[in-house]
């Protein structure tokens, strides 16, 4: 097999085995229609059958009334950041918070690597759009999706990406901006990465290690055969320390996280 290829030396190499890889997990049996759930972390069985669980229906936003139902589901997983509420495959919002612990579950790992995957190729096809042919290249489709959110709607008129609104109240991260400068990705300017790492603090499977003469929190997802994104947070939360995409399980086990069999 050859070497896996990194996004900062071979960028269109590295996101077209990016691409590869999800064509091989959109493959698997029933992944396609589950994803809609593994994506916002809920049952496929509430995804399904909403009301069998103790749920609060919410109203749709007026202004999202035109939308079919799969590009409601699709603006509502990129936009939402509230873990008490969730969407159903009937395309209706609910207030999961009286049935919280039964509704809300991790997808498989494979989910977590296609969601990742998806984000990357997202940001990469975006800025090679931009810097290639002008915000007039850019395909309608990929117009339709920014008017669900997606990454072109953060860009101004001029080309340049418009700066993401920072989390508030969000925990503390010293050197965020040299962080930012040595791990992003893509398009994600210094707010943008921010939330990525406090988002990350929600999605990634938690591990308790010791590093730098303290015990530390890791938030780890695997993304590749060989390639993980990995949040390191204090152990009460209130402060991260770094966020970083594509270590190795070699690095990982350097800072004292080793994953289990099967991980």
């Amino acid at each position: 097999m050859p070497p896996r290829r990194h996004y900062r030396s071979d960028p269109r190499g590295a996101v077209e085995e990016l691409r590869r890889v999800n064509e091989a997990i959109a493959l698997s049996p029933d992944f396609a229609d589950n994803y809609p759930a593994y994506a916002q972390n809920v049952s496929p069985h509430f995804f399904n059958n909403p009301t069998s669980y103790n749920v609060r229906e919410l109203p749709r936003d007026p202004y999202l009334a035109g939308l079919s139902v799969p590009d409601y589901i699709a603006h509502f997983n990129a936009t939402n950041l509230n873990p008490a509420l969730a969407v159903a495959a009937n395309g209706t919002a609910y207030d999961i918070s009286r049935d919280y612990t039964a509704i809300r579950q991790p997808g498989p790992w494979t989910a977590a690597v296609y969601q990742e995957n998806e984000q990357l190729i997202a940001q990469h096809d975006t800025r090679s759009a931009v810097q290639e042919r002008g915000l007039r290249g850019i395909p309608p489709e990929v117009w339709a999706q920014a008017a669900l959110g997606g990454l072109i709607g953060r860009t101004s008129r001029t080309g340049a990406p418009r700066a993401a609104t920072k989390i508030t109240e969000g925990p503390r991260f010293d050197g965020l901006r040299d962080h930012w400068s040595r791990h992003s990705i893509g398009t994600q300017d210094v707010n943008g990465y921010y939330n990525a790492a406090v988002r990350h603090t929600e999605t990634g499977t938690r591990f308790r290690f010791y590093h730098d003469g303290q015990f530390k929190q890791a938030f780890v997802t695997r993304t590749g055969p060989d390639s993980f994104t990995l949040t390191s947070a204090s152990t009460s939360g209130n402060r991260i320390f770094t966020h970083m995409y594509d270590v190795s399980t070699q690095y990982l086990r350097n800072i004292g996280i080793t994953l289990p069999t099967g991980f």
